[in-house]
């Protein structure tokens, strides 16, 4: 089979539509390709810096694929059995508004804003701002989260290989800013890139990844890669069903516009009056995706053969079809050759 039609039968599989979008500038001058701020990680970089932090995972676990009850009517239940951690809710209660987190989708920005519309305090909210707008934090009782309580539901969703990249660079290389890597390499499961690599040994340790990826098949068992419909699925499908929510958005158009499109959808606009000023505080006009990787500024450099282009699109197979994404121009060009 040729290559082309390889390629236009993969996007035949996934259901995908070119995007209409133009394309991402490309970094300025002297601009860093991952830009992440330092976090968790102390120290100096290298495999000492792994001291405290959680073992790589030598094995890949395998997903658990427990019953779930579903109907049209939006009562999809799965059994509770997500970890805490996993249930990435935060909310607005005086909008009475839901979001559904995903990390790579500017979570931090996201729940660093929604923190400072609730006023939340404590001394290290500002770095771990994710819990703090939770319905514990909140007070709320998640079972009285409902549509019929007046709640409405929302999340934003990325192009799944600029997630994926995005995991790639800020959780397997050292930021060659700070000389450390994101949470001390722990959510990489995979090989950590511990010194700075030129470009053309970076694109060939992302293309080894997405290789090791596509042999096992699946993305690694780590919230930062997941598929987004398993974020929404340990959220609560059945008030994040991509069908039902009130609203759903991509951060690789202007994230400016669409948080602010969200807000006033759902009425937060009008229940805080600080919020327009806040949306352009966490999410500047004119930044690309209100990200703070700029990996996918040159995406076109790391998926630059077909095969990977494929092959990552394959691990995204069910985000394509369930939250019907589109294949980005760049990436269309590459699979047709």
């Amino acid at each position: 089979m040729s290559a082309v039609c390889r390629a236009a039968s993969l996007l035949q599989v996934i259901g995908a539509v070119v995007a209409l979008s133009g394309p991402r500038a490309a970094p300025g001058p002297g601009e860093p390709l991952y830009g992440w701020v330092a976090g968790d990680e102390f120290g100096a970089g290298g495999p000492s810096q792994m001291a405290g932090a959680h073992a790589l995972a030598s094995k890949r676990s395998v997903p658990s694929t427990r019953a779930t009850r579903s109907d049209l009517a939006g009562k999809a239940q799965r059994l509770d059995r997500w970890p805490f951690h996993l249930k990435a809710r935060i909310l607005l209660p005086r909008a009475k508004l839901a979001f559904c987190y995903m990390p790579k989708v500017a979570s931090n920005q996201i729940a660093t804003l929604f923190g400072e519309l609730n006023r939340v305090h404590g001394e290290k909210w500002p770095w771990e701002p994710w819990e703090y707008s939770g319905p514990a934090k909140l007070n709320i009782d998640w079972s009285r989260v409902t549509r019929e309580n007046g709640w409405k539901f929302a999340f934003l969703h990325r192009d799944p290989l600029a997630r994926y990249l995005s995991a790639f660079g800020s959780k397997c290389m050292v930021n060659a800013k700070y000389g450390n890597v994101e949470g001390a390499g722990k959510d990489c499961l995979g090989k950590v890139q511990w010194t700075a690599l030129p470009m053309d040994k970076m694109v060939e340790a992302f293309e080894e990844r997405v290789r090791f990826d596509a042999l096992v098949g699946r993305p690694v068992n780590n919230s930062h890669w997941f598929p987004m419909i398993k974020n929404l699925r340990a959220c609560g499908i059945d008030k994040f069903h991509p069908d039902i929510v009130d609203f759903k958005g991509s951060i690789d158009e202007d994230a400016n516009s669409v948080v602010r499109r969200m807000f006033e959808a759902t009425g937060v606009i009008q229940a805080y009056p600080n919020a327009s000023a806040l949306i352009d505080k966490h999410f500047p006009r004119q930044t690309v995706g209100g990200h703070s990787s700029k990996s996918h500024n040159r995406q076109d450099e790391f998926y630059r053969n077909a095969s990977t282009v494929q092959a990552v699109a394959r691990l995204y197979e069910e985000d394509f079809q369930r939250l019907r994404l589109k294949v980005s121009p760049q990436m269309h060009s590459i699979l047709m050759g």
